[in-house]
């Protein structure tokens, strides 16, 4: 029985920096996230990562990334 078949989603997390080896397991995940750590560059909630977080609909990668990103709260004008 699969994952699926419980209504999960799956994702695997690799430190490679490309997709090639892992194209014949995308049948198999929802998302795929992909770099080395890098503290310098920080993890997905940065705007310098290095780091790529994938959606996989049909065999094909969109990047969600910018979903991790923090947003920035502006204080509101009360005058």
């Amino acid at each position: 029985m699969s994952i699926r078949a419980h209504n999960l989603k799956t994702c695997l997390y690799s430190g490679f920096d490309i997709v090639a080896p892992f194209v014949a397991f995308l049948p198999m995940l929802d998302y795929l996230k992909l770099g080395h750590y890098d503290e310098r560059l920080g993890g997905l909630d940065s705007p310098t990562t290095n780091q790529r977080f994938f959606r996989i609909e049909a065999g094909k990668l969109f990047d969600q990334t910018y979903l991790f990103r923090r947003r920035e709260i502006e204080p509101h004008d009360h005058g």
